[in-house]
């Protein structure tokens, strides 16, 4: 996945939902239908949709650009101020790991 491919996934799945559901998306033992149920009882995002968030979120971490897209996160002007701030918790407890 190249930084076009990166950003651009990125913003299919959301800068705020990729990083409120970070640990939903890394966590292997769920699938993503499963995942896409979670997300869909808390949010109002449409089921289709939001199985396309869960594939583009996982397929950033597998192919190993989460630390990438969480720091474009944190940078990011256009993003709640809460989620650059976790981004920047989360790249931080990627790099300790």
């Amino acid at each position: 996945m190249n930084d076009n491919q990166l950003a651009r996934s990125l913003r299919s799945v959301g800068m705020a939902c990729f990083v409120q559901y970070f640990e939903l998306f890394s966590d292997k033992s769920i699938s993503n239908a499963a995942a896409a149920a979670i997300i869909v009882a808390k949010e109002s995002y449409a089921e289709t949709a939001t199985n396309t968030r869960v594939s583009l979120a996982r397929r950033i971490i597998r192919e190993g650009r989460a630390r990438d897209a969480l720091r474009m996160i944190a940078g990011a002007t256009n993003v709640d101020p809460g989620a650059a701030s976790r981004a920047r918790s989360l790249v931080s407890t990627i790099i300790a790991n």
